[in-house]
């Protein structure tokens, strides 16, 4: 099984961030607009949202355990499997169109 702590995101959830973040880094660095991330984050020692985000998430998954609270601790063991069994109205049913 899966844990959910190990889904990876869709991308476009970070894009939004991603860009704000290079804006941000063109004006600390005093790039111009076509400057690429990943030069932008080499020369500046930073790192992209999506690395930080995971190492957030890894941080909060692993001090889950050794949190007093019974309801925190529980976390972890939340698998796909049992959220989708839980949430089975959420679930989508199938495409709406589909194009022969």
């Amino acid at each position: 099984m899966l844990p959910l702590s190990g889904v990876p995101p869709s991308p476009s959830n970070y894009l939004s961030h991603q860009v704000i973040q290079s804006r941000c880094l063109q004006v600390i660095g005093n790039y111009p607009t076509c400057t690429p991330t990943s030069h932008l984050h080499d020369t500046l020692n930073n790192e992209p949202i999506p690395v930080i985000i995971h190492q957030l998430k890894a941080k909060f998954f692993s001090h889950c355990t050794s949190n007093p609270n019974p309801l925190v601790q529980q976390i972890t063991i939340y698998t796909l499997t049992n959220l989708t069994t839980i949430y089975k109205k959420y679930k989508h049913k199938g495409p709406k169109h589909i194009l022969l």
